[in-house]
């Protein structure tokens, strides 16, 4: 049991670590379009993030809602630079190395519907749905009435390391990379 936990924790811990890794590599990439000039720390960040989102991926008791996020990233467009194909690319060879998850189609699908509607670029008086990406959360946290909060922990986390390396940046603790 306490295996259990430990490894739950640090499954926890990683979506934490992804999410912070995600947001730096997309600051580098934003600062570096200004400066134009690109830092070469962006690409073992990705590739870090990567690997950590590939294990989730294959290990995680909420892998089907991270592989769905991950395929809404790919269909909508948003991996537009080489840092965040080289993360994608590392993620899915880990996949394939350490072994896909099964998985239940119609959950990644319900999953991966919500992703893709987080992704749409709402305008006018729904512009702030894109500034809070809530379908992915709000579907997650339906399984709390089934008694499955690992899919809600499991993004929650991911978006809390995503948005305090957004604070960071905006409070103007610039992350030297």
């Amino acid at each position: 049991m306490r295996n259990l936990i430990r490894k739950t924790m640090l499954e926890y811990l990683l979506a934490l670590m992804a999410g912070f890794l995600v947001k730096v590599v997309d600051h580098i990439e934003d600062k570096s379009d200004k400066k134009k000039a690109k830092t070469k720390l962006r690409y073992p960040i990705a590739l870090t993030y990567g690997i950590i989102i590939g294990v989730l991926i294959s290990k995680a008791p909420f892998s089907t809602l991270f592989l769905a996020a991950l395929l809404a990233q790919v269909f909508a467009g948003k991996i537009d630079c080489k840092c965040h194909i080289m993360g994608f690319s590392v993620a899915i060879l880990s996949l394939l190395v350490i072994g896909a998850p099964s998985l239940e189609i119609s959950i990644l699908g319900f999953f991966f519907v919500l992703a893709m509607l987080d992704e749409i670029e709402w305008m006018g008086k729904l512009k702030f749905i894109a500034d809070y990406r809530p379908f992915l959360k709000l579907g997650a946290f339906v399984f709390l009435f089934y008694g499955i909060s690992e899919y809600l922990v499991g993004i929650m986390l991911f978006d809390i390391g995503y948005l305090v390396a957004t604070k960071l940046y905006l409070e103007g603790i610039h992350l030297r990379f």
